[in-house]
């Protein structure tokens, strides 16, 4: 196996800091504990889906192992100054779990208003990329919506 101890990287504006362990069995092994102490969440997300509409700063942890192809591991977000395809979020969070390769998101939970307006997502991938994710909001007003507002100026 490979041990990459204390290591840094940086892809994009996001730096990233922690271990990583490469194994060479029957298969690919890896582990890893990886923080993410002030980043963007267009990297974060960038690593496995292309998503032009979001951006935010993020920070975290997130812990993955297993064979690679199986994973196991769960990430813990903190969102800041998200915008959400023209909607400023000034806060959020985030937690997921892998668990035999899929995917859980348990909850991103955007907020503004000091609450009164919120998005909750949660749901799955599973192999293949196949989604299955609720989007549930609370407290918009169609009329105070910011992409309308956009929309407006444009008629």
């Amino acid at each position: 196996h490979l041990d990459f101890n204390n290591f840094k990287a940086r892809i994009g504006q996001t730096r990233y800091q922690g271990n990583l362990r490469l194994g060479f069995e029957k298969e690919l092994m890896l582990g890893t504990d990886l923080i993410i102490p002030d980043g963007r969440v267009e990297d974060v997300i960038g690593m496995w889906i292309d998503a032009p509409g979001i951006t935010g700063a993020v920070d975290g942890v997130l812990t993955l192992s297993g064979p690679v192809e199986n994973l196991d591991g769960d990430c813990g977000l903190t969102l800041r100054d998200v915008n959400l395809y023209g909607e400023d979020f000034p806060e959020g969070e985030a937690d997921a779990v892998m668990q035999d390769g899929r995917f859980t998101l348990r909850r991103l939970a955007l907020r503004r208003q000091e609450g009164r307006e919120s998005l909750l997502a949660r749901g799955s991938i599973g192999a293949g990329w196949g989604m299955d994710i609720d989007l549930l909001s609370d407290g918009f007003r169609l009329e105070e919506l910011q992409a309308m507002e956009i929309g407006r100026a444009h008629v």
